[in-house]
């Protein structure tokens, strides 16, 4: 099979007008593929190259003779990928209307990270397998650190969550529940007035809520209440945080159980009586 914007005489055109409307419809497509942002690679059921971008030439830092003699589907798509061999590839694209993977390598740059998207087309009767790619490297990167960061902040002892600015709650994590004795799934479902004791609603609304919102921040002690009706002090720090109008989007606050550390002072205040 040869190149898909390959410009030679076909045996269906019979003169000239219709060959210049041919080759002119080939570099018109060409043109096209090659603006497209993202990597395109066609494959014959070989592994050879049979036609590329700009795109993917940039990202390979190849020129276009250079992909085509070079650029194999092993290279490609199992380098680096979770596929062992082309059979694997092409069973698992043809088995599915597209593909999706990332595909990994470590260059003097750095890790790169590609998302792939394989699927079967027939060009000329035969089959081919048409991979388009775009770099999601800081994405990655980026979801990597969120995973960390979920990770320390489900690790924690405190009770850490999110609301936004209606007060509907975005997040709260595994020792925030616990502290407060909630459970079920549905908790990003409901409000935080909901779940606020209510002698300690007053004075959110109050004192604690329009400080945080006009400093940025608050921070002191209050008690809070459990699911049981159990009450137990807490020093709290709350985050409103704007944006670049000044207007609020979420709020963000830590709670710290000091049960212990006021007992201990109780204690010492009686030894020292």
């Amino acid at each position: 099979m040869m190149p898909l914007f390959e410009t030679s005489q076909s045996p269906e055109i019979n003169n000239s007008q219709e060959l210049d409307e041919f080759r002119q419809a080939f570099r018109d497509t060409k043109c096209i593929i090659d603006k497209v942002q993202e990597a395109i690679f066609v494959y014959d059921q070989g592994g050879r190259l049979l036609e590329t971008n700009q795109t993917a030439l940039t990202l390979h830092q190849l020129t276009y003779e250079q992909a085509i003699r070079e650029l194999s589907i092993e290279e490609l798509a199992i380098s680096g990928s979770r596929w062992e061999s082309r059979s694997e590839l092409w069973q698992a694209t043809s088995q599915t209307e597209k593909l999706t993977f990332d595909w990994r390598r470590t260059s003097n740059d750095g890790l790169l990270v590609l998302e792939m998207v394989a699927q079967i087309i027939v060009l000329g009767g035969e089959p081919c397998l048409m991979i388009c790619a775009h770099e999601v490297t800081k994405r990655k990167q980026l979801e990597e650190q969120q995973r960390r960061l979920l990770a320390l902040i489900e690790a924690t002892p405190d009770l850490v969550g999110m609301v936004d600015s209606k007060g509907k709650i975005l997040y709260l994590n595994q020792a925030g529940r616990e502290m407060l004795e909630i459970s079920g799934t549905n908790l990003e479902e409901r409000y935080i007035h909901e779940i606020m004791p209510a002698q300690y609603t007053e004075r959110f609304a109050s004192t604690i809520l329009p400080h945080a919102i006009e400093k940025g921040h608050w921070s002191g002690d209050a008690t809070f209440e459990m699911a049981s009706g159990q009450s137990f002090p807490g020093s709290q720090v709350l985050v409103s945080h704007k944006d670049e109008l000044g207007d609020v989007q979420y709020l963000s606050t830590i709670i710290r159980d000091v049960s212990e550390t006021k007992a201990s002072e109780a204690k010492l205040r009686d030894r020292e009586q």
